[in-house]
């Protein structure tokens, strides 16, 4: 699965993406063993994991954190940037 990831976002692990949307960190122990492979996908424990499946619920918060990013054409007063909020100069 980490392989998997860092092929697909070019990112290592204890790295980030360039666009600051995806942190990627491995741990020896999530104490779920029964559910194993393991991982936690923007805070919700996923169990039973493929690199496949875990590549398509990674694609898909991506798509969905980029599109709640993306300024929409009715606010040009406040924009959301990398979770935090800023407003224009």
């Amino acid at each position: 699965i980490v392989a998997a990831l860092q092929q697909a976002f070019h990112v290592e692990p204890g790295g980030t993406t360039a666009d600051g949307l995806l942190s990627l960190s491995t741990a020896r122990c999530l104490g779920s063993c029964g559910l194993a492979p393991v991982l936690v996908l923007d805070g919700e424990v996923l169990g039973r994991e493929t690199p496949e499946s875990t590549l398509e619920r990674v694609r898909q918060l991506l798509l969905a954190e980029r599109s709640e990013a993306a300024p929409s054409a009715n606010d040009d007063a406040v924009h959301v940037t990398n979770g935090g909020i800023h407003e224009p100069i």
